[in-house]
């Protein structure tokens, strides 16, 4: 049978968070990835004008690694760092039947928390 189109046959997501304290009091970093393997987003029927063998678009697979690292300053104040696709590979995103859209490329966010 084929594969089930817009499904991976494989997909893998995996993180991992430290609490670093015993480096320095209040920080914590972490890591992960995202895998997916190739998968379809469309199977054509053989056309004798336009494509007499049908055509399949196959979205290749996706690897993405991220990271954050943070820093609690007090109770009532923390930074956060985190970097998304640290390799900036390109990827898809989001497929639809029609189009792909393309995933964002290397992306860094810093984030202020404060309490009062």
């Amino acid at each position: 049978g084929k594969q089930i189109t817009f499904v991976p046959k494989n997909a893998v997501s995996l993180w991992a968070d430290y609490n670093a304290r015993d480096l320095l009091r209040g920080l914590s970093f972490g890591g992960g990835f995202i895998y997916q393997s190739h998968l379809f987003n469309a199977y054509t029927a053989p056309a004798a004008a336009t494509y007499p063998l049908g055509r399949i678009v196959e979205i290749p697979e996706t690897i993405e690694l991220d990271a954050v690292a943070a820093y609690e300053v007090t109770e009532k104040l923390r930074f956060q760092l985190n970097i998304n696709n640290i390799f900036d590979k390109y990827y898809f995103d989001t497929i639809h039947p029609s189009h792909i859209v393309p995933g964002a490329g290397r992306t860094a966010m810093l984030t202020v928390d404060f309490k009062y």
